[in-house]
């Protein structure tokens, strides 16, 4: 029998107050004047050997320590450079400036494949970001060094991956790399930030408040940055119904996947239990693994553009899980294989759906356009899943109209204006439940305001969720 679940978005809106209280700006590391907040932030050389730069504002300074260079993540080292941002043997170029009150921007060329940046704060300085994944249920990022890219099978939450190149600091400033390219962080030194990317140019901004200690103002640069949230429909925020397999989970005397979602719907009636949306998690099409046709199964739903119908007429959106996997013999693996679409050294035959790489234009307009079958019979949204294993990150574009409601487990902070995020496969018992309340707010803290869990957990053994855990989970 398959797991229901509820999955119920919330917005990450904790005040940056509450989350940090305790924790303020140390004077140690920001010595406050008054100024004004429209003053640019003055960018100067701090050293040559190694090429170190101040960024202040406010009579405090932003100590930007080293620009890293090498051939690798890890052999990238602190570079000499000239006071006009020169490096030696003409191997690269730094060059800076304060583009607004917010705003200095460093940009880096060099011929090395892996550019990046240090900086150094107080020993007792927190860093935020990144990850939404809580490392040993923590808020921050202290002594932490990974890649930036999804957390697997791991404590509390399996694949929770959210993510952004971008951190900030409780003493008063942020910083965020400008680019897609992958890369690592490195947290492990106290009182010291830096990350690499596998790129030759690299710009990233150092973010500086309006004022001491607001840093909201922080997070909203950023977001001006990279990418704003949009209004969702209202289904985003509201609690969602789902089960792992509407087509055997039956309740009572259904006999198909239609009649099990309206008999779901009239227990939540009769019980007075509020929900905005449905999905449909596979399976729900037909072929192999149930995904890859771009269809409904018509045994389990006769008459799927009524049935959405129906469900949209009496207030409920209806989403469907997608995902970039091409499982054998279906339509979408035999033209992947056809067209060399499928990222290599994965056999369809032993390995279950391989990855459809998006990045490819034709593969990307065959995807788009099979899925625009789902939004021409009335779904609303996509749960994105997978995304992480080692495939390369999703297009930013998306499919479907105004009011259409996407959230995925693998998100960038480019993607967050259309996507929302869904914490991954949170574990039922209390310590799933603690690291999916700190994912919430690391969410939150990195721009992405609507957030999700599956209620209960999604990782359960028997007899799981007990009764007292669901009820604080709810």
């Amino acid at each position: 029998m398959g797991k229901t679940s509820l999955a119920f978005a919330a917005t990450a809106a904790l005040s940056l107050q509450q989350v940090f209280a305790g924790r303020g700006p140390p004077d140690a590391a920001w010595h406050w004047h008054k100024g004004s907040h429209n003053e640019k932030p003055s960018v100067s050389v701090a050293s040559t050997s190694p090429f170190a730069l101040d960024v202040g504002k406010f009579g405090g300074a932003v100590h930007n320590a080293a620009i890293l260079v090498g051939g690798s993540n890890s052999s990238a080292s602190p570079v000499a450079a000239s006071a006009s941002g020169q490096f030696a043997n003409n191997q690269g170029q730094v060059a800076w400036e304060s583009v607004n009150s917010h705003l200095a921007r460093v940009t880096v060329n060099t011929s090395s494949s892996f550019v990046g940046a240090r900086f150094s704060a107080e020993a007792e300085d927190r860093f935020y970001g990144v990850w939404e994944y809580p490392w040993d249920d923590q808020l921050d990022n202290s002594g932490i060094e990974f890649e930036l890219k999804g957390v697997g099978n791991s404590e509390g939450v399996n694949w929770a991956n959210a993510r952004a190149p971008f951190f900030f600091s409780n003493a008063g400033y942020g910083v965020y790399a400008d680019t897609l390219q992958m890369g690592s962080f490195n947290f492990s030194m106290p009182g010291t930030a830096e990350f690499v990317f596998n790129t030759s140019s690299l710009v990233y901004y150092v973010i500086l408040p309006d004022r001491p200690g607001d840093l909201k103002s922080i997070l909203s640069a950023y977001a001006e940055l990279s990418s704003t949230i949009e209004m969702p429909p209202d289904s985003g925020y509201g609690p969602t119904f789902w089960s792992d397999n509407c087509e055997e989970d039956f309740h009572g005397s259904v006999s198909n996947a239609q009649e099990n979602y309206y008999d779901v719907i009239n227990h939540l009636y009769y019980n007075q239990i509020r929900a905005t949306s449905m999905f449909a998690d596979r399976p729900y099409g037909t072929g192999n693994y149930s995904y890859g046709n771009f269809d409904f199964d018509p045994v389990y739903y006769p008459t799927p553009e009524a049935f959405i119908k129906n469900l949209s007429d009496w207030g409920f959106d209806f989403q469907v899980w997608v995902a970039n996997r091409a499982f054998l013999d279906t339509e979408l693996y035999n033209a992947s294989v056809a067209n060399g679409w499928l990222f290599p050294g994965i056999d369809g035959e032993i390995f279950r759906g391989p990855a459809l790489n998006l990045s490819i234009p034709e593969a990307y307009d065959y995807f788009k356009q099979h899925l625009s079958y789902f939004p021409s019979v009335g779904v609303k949204g996509y749960k994105i899943d997978r995304g992480e294993e080692g495939e390369m990150q999703f297009s930013n574009k998306i499919w479907g109209e105004s009011n259409f409601f996407d959230f995925a487990r693998s998100v960038v902070d480019r993607s967050r204006s259309k996507t929302n995020v869904w914490n991954g496969d949170a574990h039922s018992n209390y310590t799933g439940l603690a690291y999916s309340v700190t994912s919430g707010i690391r969410s939150g803290l990195m721009g992405f305001s609507t957030w999700s869990s599956d209620t209960g957990g999604y990782i359960r053994e028997e007899n799981d969720p007990t009764e007292d855990l669901w009820a604080r989970w709810m």
